[in-house]
């Protein structure tokens, strides 16, 4: 008798201490929801390389709109003595950016899910919306798609020691992949309304003009092969990049193209609140320069899951038309055909001394 309680008790501390466990610990998440996008197994083959040329030197090669284009530069010394250089530029995969429908799936960190609290999460903004989970009632009028981002940072050269050069190194406390953003952390990237706190000039480009104006955008795009740096209220041809929100109308059944705008306007993002600085351009080479608006010709997107972009032409501007690089990228089931990682590649300009 005595042995079958001890049997029994041992039980019921062996399960209590399974659930205790299973409370504190945040898991992967559910089948099928938030895949691992295997990060660090295509960490060399799957990015695409040939992104990062050509290398400018001395301003003699095609960089860029924005970026320096002279020979010689010149950067204060820490006593204001200016040390002559010369010029130097490229590309370099600095940072991921994952967008996925569920929030707080981290791909990138092996199918995590951070939080499980989805607090204020979702809310729909759309009158056509039901409520029930921020989907879209069934009306004729176009569905409206919520994503949620997670922004991280992923010196890939750094890490590997390619072009380790002190002087282009515009983020030193940055040594390894981590977490710089999230868009779960902020109400105002699920209301419209509440974002023009931080693009109250959206204003101004919220009417039939404004939209012509990103059409242009896009043939521009599309023509040059480079993202314009005058019509930074727009995002070519994936649509405006206000609101800075998750709310993407219109392109719901097209997540390709909605996931390449949900980039670009975490990257915009990040520059109105002054937490990415301006790399390019004379004024950038010596010292950190900020900007509220995107500079999109300094960056470049490259897709990395759920089927990478890593041969030949691999990676497009801000806004480049997604029938130029996305088809055939889906992937079906398994949480791939509502997550999406991009390697974002950023341009650099930096003066190295000659002394």
């Amino acid at each position: 008798m005595l042995k079958k309680l001890k049997h029994c008790f041992v039980g019921i501390l062996m399960t209590a201490g399974a659930n205790f466990y299973s409370s504190g610990v945040v898991a992967a998440g559910p089948p099928n929801v938030c895949p691992d996008s295997e990060y660090f197994s295509g960490l060399v083959n799957d990015v695409c390389w040939s992104c990062a040329l050509p290398i400018s030197l001395f301003g003699l090669t095609d960089p860029p709109d924005g970026a320096n284009t002279d020979f010689l530069c010149a950067c204060e010394d820490d006593l204001g003595i200016p040390i002559p250089g010369f010029s130097v530029g490229f590309f370099s995969p600095d940072q991921v950016l994952e967008a996925s429908m569920v929030p707080w799936c981290s791909p990138t960190l092996g199918g995590t899910q951070l939080v499980s609290d989805y607090t204020h999460i979702g809310t729909p903004t759309d009158p056509k919306l039901d409520g029930a989970g921020g989907r879209a009632a069934d009306t004729e009028g176009e569905q409206l798609a919520q994503w949620h981002y997670n922004y991280l940072s992923s010196p890939i050269m750094k890490m590997l020691g390619i072009l380790a050069i002190p002087e282009c190194d515009k983020t030193p406390g940055v040594v390894d992949l981590d977490i710089m953003f999230m868009s779960p952390v902020t109400l105002e990237w699920y209301s419209d309304l509440m974002s023009f706190i931080l693009n109250p000039d959206a204003v101004a480009f919220a009417n039939p003009v404004g939209q012509a104006i990103c059409i242009a955008d896009c043939a521009e795009t599309m023509a040059t092969g480079d993202a314009s740096e005058i019509n930074w209220h727009c995002s070519g041809c994936d649509g405006s990049l206000y609101p800075l929100t998750g709310n993407v109308t219109g392109a719901a059944s097209n997540p390709i193209q909605a996931t390449s705008l949900i980039t670009s306007r975490a990257i915009a993002k990040s520059h109105r609140l002054g937490l990415s600085a301006k790399t390019m351009g004379k004024e950038a080479m010596c010292e950190f320069d900020y900007t509220p608006t995107i500079p999109k010709s300094q960056y470049k997107l490259q897709l990395a899951f759920p089927i990478p972009q890593a041969s030949g032409e691999c990676c497009q501007p801000l806004g480049q038309n997604y029938l130029f690089w996305g088809l055939g990228r889906q992937a079906p089931g398994g949480g791939k055909d509502s997550t999406f990682v991009y390697n974002v590649f950023r341009w650099s300009d930096c003066c190295i001394p000659m002394l």
